[in-house]
This record gives C-alpha cells, structure tokens and sequence, in this order.
C-alpha cells in the first residue's frame, strides 16, 4: 500500500509541476510536432498515436522495468509526463514549451521523459539490480 501510495504522489508530483510551470510560463510556445520536434502530423492522430504508446508502455513496461531493475516510479514519471503532454495536445492543439536550450524548445514533461529514458538505458547497461545477483542480506547470513 505504502508502494501505491508513494507512486501516486510521484505521479500528481510531475502532473502538477508539468501543468503548472506550462500555465505560469510568459511566452510559451506551441509545439504541434511530437518527440522533441521529430514527427508531426494532424492533433488528431498525434494523440491518438500517444494514447496507444502510453497504453502498451504503461503494459509492457512494467514487465521490462523489473527485468532490468529500473525503479517503478521511473516508469510512473515518464508515463505521467507522456500524459501531461498529451492532455495539451487534446486542450489546446498542440504541447505548450517554454524552456529554451541551444537545440529544442522543451518543456518539465519532456525533461522527465528524457531522463526516464537515460535512466533504463542505464538500468539495462549496468543491471542495477539483475535477478541472478545475491543481494548483501543474503551474502551475510
């Protein structure tokens, strides 16, 4: 219960701090392409395609997640900020950016999305925590 809990908080966490920083941004910026600018299309079929992906990661990626020992709320984080992003697309055509870097135009979603990504690529690189390893409680005694 207390592992639901914490996930839930982790979830209304990025949710809000998503939300919140796009409404208080000054110039945001509407982006109507998806992944960082890579694909585009009709608002339609974008959310469409995000709905899908956030339904067979949020499936799948749990069984993936445990294998390579990525903690749960990663997952969690990066589903929820997919969401977010998703929620603008549906309420105003297009994903709201306004954090300003040399190469894109992001915003906080995208920057948890980033990093849920470098963080199972690390997990899956460096098995964090493989299924064969003894942990220290059973080296001990």
């Amino acid at each position: 219960m207390r592992h639901a809990v914490m996930l839930a908080i982790v979830a209304a966490t990025v949710a809000a701090l998503d939300q919140v920083t796009k409404a208080m941004a000054h110039t945001p910026r509407h982006n109507p392409q998806y992944a960082f600018g890579v694909a585009g299309g009709q608002t339609a079929a974008l959310c469409c395609i995000a709905i899908a992906v956030l339904a067979v990661f949020g499936l799948l990626g749990w069984r993936f997640a445990d294998r390579i020992g990525a903690p749960s709320w990663v997952l969690v984080a990066m589903v929820t900020a997919s969401g977010s992003n998703t929620v603008d697309r549906v309420m105003f055509g297009s994903v709201r950016d306004f954090i300003v870097t040399p190469w894109v135009i992001v915003n906080i979603a995208d920057v948890v999305i980033a990093a849920g990504i470098v963080t199972i690529l690390g997990c899956t690189t460096v098995h964090l925590r493989p299924r064969t390893a003894k942990t220290l409680a059973d080296l001990s005694g």
